[in-house]
């Protein structure tokens, strides 16, 4: 009965991890940056953790079968928020334990470059071309 009202609800144990995880990850961001909101490393960990949530938000959601029809733009959403993840990183560790960046600006200016070029590339139809369900997969 109790597994019945679950699936009622759409709950599941992955569902039940991933709003643990969004709400940890936010809570944990939240409090870094306030603990100092003008410290650089502390608005690039606020940033990644929004960011990671995000995508995995994303990449929970392109497994559901009722968004089947929309399978192409959710990888390519996943994508998307996994190109700041990584930008966002590089910036953290060599920035970390800094109150500033430690990159020049003309390096901070190409990592913002690349991240918004490789974000536009993969929302866009070149990056993925097609999706389809196999065996409950997802394979671009």
């Amino acid at each position: 009965m109790d597994i019945e009202i679950l699936q009622y609800f759409g709950l599941s144990l992955e569902l039940i991890v991933l709003v643990i995880v969004v709400i940890i990850n936010l809570v944990l961001g939240v409090a870094v940056y306030l603990n100092k909101p003008k410290n650089v490393t502390n608005k690039i960990f606020f940033s990644l953790g929004v960011f990671i949530v995000l995508w995995l938000i994303a990449a929970y959601i392109v497994r559901l079968p009722q968004f089947s029809s929309h399978i192409l733009f959710l990888q390519r959403l996943g994508i998307f928020f996994a190109a700041p993840i990584s930008s966002l990183f590089y910036l953290l560790a060599t920035t970390l334990p800094s109150d500033k960046l430690q990159i020049s600006k003309k390096n901070k200016y190409l990592v913002l470059a690349a991240t918004i070029i490789m974000m536009v590339l993969n929302i866009s139809p070149y990056a993925f071309i097609g999706g389809e369900l196999k065996n409950g997969v997802i394979a671009p």
